[in-house]
């Protein structure tokens, strides 16, 4: 391998520079000619009957351009590719019948300054019938517990199962077996930039235009365009800088992006909508609270036989596209890393009136891991083994087709492992540390959608100007993690410019190359496509 000229190398000319000046433009910092300015109402009650609004008052109030309530928007439910299923579509842009959670949209509001908009808020009226409120699994699953959505019988969406072997033999031919529960709390995060968007409506083209940092710009788009009952085509999506996403800037839509587009039909002008730092936990913030209960049984050595797992995810007051989390990936984080002769794993997904969970770097996948990790090192104590020793002896190995027809190609766990010992002189774990200091173990695995398939292709445009310099044209907005400036160095490393000489233009998706495919904006999987395109 010869030796790079720009890529692995320092320089003073990073993005991070425009970020930690405050020069980068993020959709907070955009102002059109004419722009509003939007407030959502949300619900101050977890469970309640909607029994009237009246925004008689709000409408009077001078500086009000815009008003609109559920009845007002689209009655078309979310839908995505990978669900829900058509019995499960339970979300819309404004609810109309029931707010089911603290935070739930019932109306939206659209003024010549915030000040304006947020007093208009205090205006609305509603009457709630206040309903029982299910706090969590528990309570969700009791016997003649109320309904958060008719047609979930005991607040349950769906369950379903699955595996290989028998798992009732495995279990006869163990040495040990342990059952444990775990259970997890939500666990929310914080963006440095808050949700929010601008967005416009065009009463020639009949088209609708938004301005923020998504990240799968055209999983957003085609989800804007079920929402609002558009044509695709009629969705124009253009993206700045994003301050974080880990999760929440994919493909779930916020009820404040859609309402700016539909406040700004109403009043003919730009809307722009950013939420408080209130409003941002209270919409799909959270991993989801979780019971995984499990059954492991092994030989005395240690060696996987046999496991039978039950995993409960609370997802909150509406389905998303949580109704369709299948078992097989859940079932997939219990048999890799580990190799298990005979699995089960039941998977239930339960409302609750709760916030709507969603991805968290990673989804759904930490908690079953965490409940494998933490059971592997109880079994291996209980039968006097080493927790390096017991991984090494059950993890995936290279070249193995798995009970679940996974192809095993490279795989360096057990080398990785033997590694990271070393590093930290796992031999030595009993010496005496310094206070707060300690030594662990652990593996982890993340079947991640794969990039680069004809499924879901990954697509980059590298545009050589006529003074030499080039312009990247990649799906996504920048995060602040540096994968945009990654491949910067790599056209600039293929075209023997400097990287300074690169630059990442804005997706327009009126000029971008349409994927709708989910794409992951990591180096890893998206800087091929750069290499080759500047190759070319």
């Amino acid at each position: 391998m010869g030796e790079y000229s720009t890529v692995g190398k320092r320089t003073p000319k990073s993005d991070a520079v425009p970020m930690a000046t405050g020069k980068a433009k993020f959709a907070a910092d955009i102002t059109l000619e004419g722009m509003l300015y939007g407030k959502v109402l949300y619900s101050p009650y977890a469970h309640a009957r909607i029994l009237s609004i009246d925004t008689s008052k709000a409408r009077r109030l001078r500086g009000v351009k815009a008003i609109m309530t559920g009845k007002d928007t689209p009655r078309k439910p979310y839908e995505i590719g990978w669900g829900p299923p058509p019995e499960v579509k339970d979300t819309y842009i404004l609810t109309t019948d029931k707010v089911r959670y603290t935070g739930d949209a019932l109306a939206a509001i659209a003024a010549v300054d915030l000040d304006t908009a947020e007093e208009a808020l205090d205006l609305i009226e509603v009457d709630y019938e206040i309903l029982q409120v299910v706090n969590n699994l528990e309570e969700a699953l009791r016997p003649g517990t109320i309904k958060i959505h008719d047609y979930a019988e005991q607040n349950t969406i769906r369950t379903v199962t699955d595996g290989y072997g028998d798992v009732d033999k495995g279990f006869k031919e163990s040495d040990y077996i342990r059952e444990d529960v775990f259970k997890f709390p939500i666990t929310s995060y914080m963006m440095p930039e808050p949700q929010g968007c601008i967005a416009s409506f065009d009463a020639v083209s009949g088209r609708y235009t938004f301005w923020s940092g998504f990240a799968w710009v055209y999983m957003f788009r085609s989800c804007a365009a079920i929402l609002l009952d558009v044509p695709y085509h009629r969705i124009k999506v253009i993206t700045y800088n994003s301050g974080g996403s880990f999760g929440g800037r994919g493909s779930w839509v916020y009820p404040s992006h859609l309402c700016a587009a539909l406040l700004s039909k109403q009043s003919g002008s730009p809307v722009k909508i950013v939420n408080s730092r209130e409003e941002d936990f209270a919409h799909r913030c959270a991993t989801h609270e979780s019971s995984v209960a499990l059954k492991t049984g092994v030989k005395k050595d240690g060696t996987l036989v046999a496991r039978d797992a039950t995993i409960t995810y609370d997802v909150g007051a509406y389905s998303g596209f949580e109704a369709s989390m299948g078992t097989t990936p859940n079932a997939c984080w219990f048999h890799a890393p580990y190799r298990v002769q005979n699995l089960k794993a039941s998977l239930s997904t339960v409302f609750t009136n709760k916030p709507p969970h969603g991805p968290f770097r990673s989804y759904g996948n930490l908690q079953p891991l965490a409940a494998c990790e933490l059971q592997m090192e109880m079994i291996a104590k209980e039968l006097g083994l080493d927790l390096m020793d017991i991984r090494l002896k059950n993890s995936v190995l290279p070249h193995t087709k798995t009970p679940f027809e996974w192809e095993i190609q490279s795989c360096g766990i057990n080398e990785c492992i033997q590694k990271a010992g070393k590093a930290i002189n796992w031999e030595k774990q009993g010496e005496n540390l310094a206070p707060n200091r300690g030594k662990g173990i652990g593996t982890g695995m993340f079947n991640s959608v794969r990039g680069g398939t004809p499924d879901n292709p990954l697509t980059a445009t590298v545009v050589v100007n006529a003074d030499g310099t080039a312009d990247l044209i990649a799906q996504g907005s920048d995060s602040g993690s540096g994968q945009f400036f990654a491949m910067r160095m790599i056209v600039a490393e293929e075209l023997g410019i400097p990287v300074e000489d690169v630059k990442k233009a804005h997706v327009d998706t009126d000029i971008s190359l349409d994927r709708q495919g989910a794409v992951f904006v990591t180096i890893s999987l998206m800087g091929r496509a750069p290499q080759i395109a500047a190759v070319d």
